[in-house]
């Protein structure tokens, strides 16, 4: 296929099938060069596709297309990390789908058009917990060592692989952050409903709050608060102490 003749979605997902299952084989890609690498890919991707004569790529136009795909794949994890830290209620699968989307366009300006390839990434853990690094040590050849062809091209594949990397140390990255910042947020909404449940179990005692059970329950509560108080107080000075200690130190001749 010629250059700049647009792919296909099937295209897509034989490159994606292809690139997975050849980065995973360490017994194979220990000692691959890069461009020796690729050249694997190109074969498989070619007995997936079956092209015509006339229609068959080069190993660096899937390259370039895995580049995009990773790219635009990193984004969209993002923003559904984002859509499902949300945690709205009543929404299903496929609202998430959506939510998740609308989000991608609004942040890129364009529609996310490698879904397919989502789902079937999304299956390799390696890939989505961005930790397909493979540049240094005995796996360097599969990530960045190029044939040993005339300089010119030689610079535009390590060019090309620098760039491959730093797709794959953003998209760890990405995933890292949005795991902390789901982290804050899952404990925020937790915060929310204890002091929900908290407000409705006082509540429902207060409609009867001579009775037995009331007395025991915010009898219970005052003794729950005064335990907080006091552990807050202690902290405090607790940390006042040490404060004193420190500047006192700091004050003594050496």
């Amino acid at each position: 296929m010629g250059r700049g003749r647009k792919w296909e979605t099937l295209q897509d997902e034989a490159l994606v099938r292809a690139y997975l299952d050849l980065s995973q084989n360490a017994i194979q890609g220990a000692e691959q060069k890069a461009a020796s690498f690729w050249d694997s890919i190109l074969n498989r991707f070619n007995n997936a596709t079956k092209p015509k004569k006339e229609e068959v790529r080069t190993a660096q136009a899937l390259r370039n297309r895995w580049s995009s795909i990773s790219h635009n794949v990193a984004k969209f994890v993002g923003c559904y990390s984002v859509i499902k830290a949300r945690n709205e209620s009543g929404k299903s699968a496929d609202d998430v789908m959506k939510d998740t989307r609308l989000l991608f366009r609004e942040q890129q300006g364009s529609e996310f058009s490698f879904e397919s390839c989502w789902l079937i990434l999304q299956k390799c853990p390696k890939f989505m917990d961005g930790i397909r690094t493979r540049g240094s040590g005995s796996n360097a050849g599969v990530a960045g060592e190029v044939e040993k062809e005339r300089p010119t091209g030689r610079k535009k594949a390590k060019t090309d692989l620098a760039a491959e990397i730093e797709d794959s140390k953003k998209l760890k990255q990405l995933v890292d952050d949005n795991k902390e910042r789901n982290s804050v947020i899952f404990a925020q909404m937790k915060r929310k409903n204890d002091l929900i449940e908290e407000q409705l179990t006082m509540d429902l005692f207060k409609t009867d709050p001579n009775s037995e059970e009331s007395k025991t329950f915010f009898s219970f509560m005052r003794k729950k608060r005064l335990a907080s108080i006091m552990d807050r107080e202690a902290a405090r000075e607790l940390g006042a102490c040490k404060t004193n200690v420190k500047t006192h130190l700091s004050q003594m001749p050496m």
